[in-house]
C-alpha cells in the first residue's frame, strides 16, 4: 500500500503537531521565575535558609508564622499529572502567626524524587 503525496503531507503535519504538544506539556512551566531557586537533587533535597542577608540590623524575634505550599507530580504517559495546593507567601505566614510587623523571613524546601515538593515560608516579627 503506497502513501501518496497528500497523505505524506498530512502525516508530517500530524507529527509536527504532536511534537508541539509534547514540548508545550513538558516545557510549559520551565520559565517560571521565583525569588528563591533552591538547588535540586535527584533523590532527596531538604534546604533551610534565610531569604534576607541583612543580619546586622535584624532583631531576634520569638514570634513566628508559617505558610506552606505542596506540589505533587505524577509521571505517567502523556499527559503527565501535576497539581499543587496552598500558598507560601509572606503575607499568609504573617497572618498565620498574627504578626503585625515582619522583621525577617526564612524558607524551607523539601523534595522527594521530584514527585513530592513542599516549600515553607517562615516569617518572624512582632
Amino acid at each position: 500500500m503506497a502513501i501518496n503525496r497528500r497523505q505524506g503531507n498530512m502525516f508530517k503535519r500530524l507529527i509536527n503537531l504532536c511534537a508541539f504538544v509534547v514540548c508545550a506539556l513538558f516545557f510549559g512551566c520551565a520559565s517560571v521565575q521565583t525569588s528563591v531557586q533552591p538547588p535540586g537533587a535527584c533523590v532527596f533535597t531538604q534546604i533551610k535558609a534565610p531569604i534576607s542577608t541583612k543580619f546586622r540590623s535584624t532583631p531576634v524575634c520569638a514570634k513566628k508564622g508559617e505558610a506552606s505550599a505542596q506540589y505533587v507530580y505524577i509521571p505517567c504517559y502523556v499527559p503527565c499529572i501535576s497539581f499543587s495546593w496552598d500558598g507560601c507567601d509572606v503575607s499568609q505566614a504573617a497572618k498565620n502567626g498574627n504578626l503585625s510587623k515582619v522583621e525577617y523571613v526564612d524558607y524551607e524546601y523539601l523534595s522527594v524524587l521530584g514527585i513530592f515538593q513542599k516549600t515553607t515560608v517562615t516569617a518572624y516579627g512582632e
